[in-house]
């Protein structure tokens, strides 16, 4: 292949300490516990940042129990033997959605992580099941050891209003809650998840760089809390253009599990005649399994992606993007340091017992893949488009 994707990432006038975090929780994950790290001195050389911004930094992971000081010895992975000893035969509890393909580094990065500080996890499926997951909740205060729970819930705003007492209960008893990768700042919890509105916007002003102004954004039919969070991204970028008249929103329902049939997907609008009749020439979709039902769509209908259509993808999910004849065009999240950070921010709480405090929100990095299925769309470089006619917008 041509390309084989450059990434950039959604972090634009961030905190350099904020980076700074990033970077070293990324970097040093893998250092085993009790492991001998680099100085002040030598990290402010490295990330090319000042020593105060690294002191700045390096206070943050010590509260997390991710790093520790020895005095006259230096920084060292890990948590320092009094917390170790202060959490001894403590449990916590990894409750998602599903424990699958998309799930699979999450766990593997809160198993490792707990090793490290010989805590015992325990990984529960609730299935997106309300009443499963209520019954699981309600069960956890009368089981010994448990100190904490890392939560994915429902994305419906329904779902997750039926759950906040029983998360409330948890509290009271003494169990941390961290919610993972939902919008849930406001609900009263801690939350670690990814700037998803930040990294749709970086790939829809990706798609207005290469020359397009009529631009799809493709939604969950359900719209639950994560598309939404995905379409104000794609919004704030056409209004910062001044397209937010033209910011058009196609809903997108899955009817069979298997993707590789045309027929998987049910839209709002039909995307063929938003080519051909209205001049579209770029859609961003809300996951990869959107864009591939509208590659299905598009390709049945003689629409050659990304030759007469240019079309965008989210998520990086490893089972559907190389079932494209090319390099999508997506986000890339890293799943692994979800894991990391949500695990380091619960045990930060259990171990200062500082419940009370304001609830933290932790927004990672979105990266960009940029494909080969974004190019320039031919009105702009003045070759006819051959698919059929266009009206004005």
């Amino acid at each position: 292949m041509k390309n084989t994707g450059i990434i950039k990432s959604s972090v634009r006038g961030a905190h350099a300490t904020d980076r700074v975090v990033m970077a070293l929780k990324k970097n040093w994950s893998g250092v085993p516990n009790g492991g001998m790290l680099p100085s002040e001195r030598s990290l402010a050389g490295r990330l090319g940042v000042s020593r105060v911004t690294i002191r700045r930094a390096l206070d943050r992971l010590k509260r997390d129990s991710f790093v520790h000081s020895r005095t006259g010895k230096g920084l060292f992975r890990g948590p320092s033997d009094d917390n170790k000893s202060s959490f001894n035969g403590q449990a916590v509890v990894l409750s998602l959605a599903d424990i699958d393909y998309y799930s699979v580094n999450i766990v593997r990065r809160v198993l490792k992580e707990a090793e490290t500080h010989g805590i015992r996890v325990f990984p529960h499926s609730h299935t997106g099941n309300v009443a499963v997951l209520q019954t699981f909740l309600e069960s956890l205060p009368r089981q010994n050891g448990v100190s904490g729970v890392i939560l994915q819930p429902p994305l419906s705003p329904d779902k997750i209003a039926s759950i906040l007492p029983h998360c409330h209960r948890l509290r009271q008893a003494g169990i941390r809650v961290v919610m993972l990768n939902t919008p849930s700042f406001k609900l009263g919890f801690d939350h670690v998840g990814f700037d998803d509105c930040a990294g749709m916007a970086m790939i829809t002003r990706h798609m207005l760089d290469r020359g397009h102004r009529r631009i799809v954004f493709v939604a969950a039919k359900n719209r639950n809390l994560r598309s939404a969070v995905r379409q104000e991204g794609y919004q704030r970028a056409m209004k910062a253009v001044g397209r937010s008249g033209y910011a058009r929103i196609v809903y997108a329902e899955q009817l069979s599990h298997d993707i590789m049939a045309p027929e998987a997907y049910e839209f709002s609008s039909d995307p063929v005649e938003l080519v051909r009749r209205h001049g579209v020439t770029a859609f961003a979709a809300h996951n990869e399994n959107i864009a591939f039902g509208l590659f299905l769509l598009l390709q049945s209908a003689g629409i050659r992606v990304p030759a007469d259509v240019s079309l965008a993808g989210y998520d990086h999910l490893d089972h559907v993007r190389y079932t494209f004849p090319f390099i999508l065009t997506t986000s890339l999240r890293d799943r692994e340091l979800l894991g990391t950070t949500a695990f380091h921010l619960l045990y930060s709480r259990i171990i200062s017992g500082d419940a009370a405090d304001k609830p933290r929100d932790v927004l990672l990095p979105v990266q960009m893949i940029t494909g080969e299925s974004v190019t320039t769309p031919k009105e702009a470089t003045g070759n006819s488009i051959s698919i059929g006619g266009q009206s004005k917008l």
